[in-house]
């Protein structure tokens, strides 16, 4: 009996002295809707608008939409549904796309929707779209292969990757729709992107994002996103004090001290590509 009981005791001490020598692992709960504030509400969500825009149209085709580049948490141009590229004379640009992306119907993306939605930006009835690069005009789209494409410029421009990485369009739900119809009719009709979220409800006060079956890489843990829109800056604000929301899309410089000093909140920053003024 003796011996069993010491067993016993060592058997305890063991185990005692892992439990408290091995930390714990917090592993995420998966499910539940996260919850963002914006003030205002989404007005077109056509990737080339929402390219020039900083609001609540620029947050959703973020989720939506995914360019051949895209920019990373520095504000580098890497590639997004590109695989790779090469540049010659710095006027040809070879885009070579990831094998097996899929739009969120299914549908395989090649190089024919490159060609499309780059020549939509080519499209006269656009030229009054504020941002839009008048270069896109004068650029010439080639496709190579399935996989392939190529576009010459008329001349060197240093910053025209970051022009690849506006949102990019399936041809073949698309092709059909004048250029300048293809504004609003992305948002009517429940815009189909390759991005990591699909719209899938909307009202005059929310939008409800939930994660694309065709997205690549690990899902994500929620279950859904949910825009929330308030009328201004102030009004958002108030929401996430009443816990109506759980977060705010953005906060204005002289909130950021006190909104840093509160335990029940966390900060992010992000780099973006462009200025607001000089």
């Amino acid at each position: 009996m003796l011996i069993a009981l010491t067993g016993i005791g060592i058997l305890v001490v063991i185990l005692g002295f892992a439990t408290y020598t091995i930390p714990t692992v917090l592993v995420p709960d998966r499910g539940g809707v996260f919850r963002e504030g914006v003030a205002g509400a989404p007005q077109y969500l056509h990737p080339v608008w929402c390219q020039n825009s900083s609001g609540v149209d620029s947050d959703l085709c973020a989720l939506v939409y995914r360019g051949l580049m895209r920019l990373d948490r520095e504000g580098r141009v890497v590639p997004d549904l590109a695989q790779s590229w090469d540049v010659s004379n710095g006027r040809v640009y070879r885009f070579q796309l990831k094998p097996n992306q899929f739009w969120q119907d299914g549908r395989p993306i090649t190089a024919d929707d490159v060609v499309f939605s780059y020549s939509v930006l080519q499209d006269p009835s656009l030229a009054d779209i504020p941002g839009l690069p008048s270069l896109w005009r004068n650029v010439t789209i080639e496709r190579l292969d399935d996989l392939t494409v190529q576009l010459t410029l008329p001349q060197p421009f240093a910053p025209f990757l970051d022009l690849t990485t506006v949102g990019l369009l399936p041809a073949h739900i698309y092709r059909d729709i004048p250029a300048k119809d293809l504004v609003t009719r992305p948002l009517d009709g429940g815009p189909i992107g390759a991005g990591p979220m699909r719209i899938t409800e909307k009202s005059a006060d929310h939008v409800r994002l939930e994660p694309s079956a065709f997205s690549p890489g690990a899902a994500p843990y929620i279950s859904a996103m949910e825009f929330r829109f308030y009328p201004d800056y102030a009004s958002v604000v108030a929401g996430f004090d009443a816990q109506e929301i759980d977060g705010l899309s953005s906060i204005l410089p002289p909130d950021i001290k006190s909104t840093a000093g509160r335990d029940d909140v966390q900060l992010f920053s992000s780099v973006e590509s462009g200025y607001e003024n000089v």
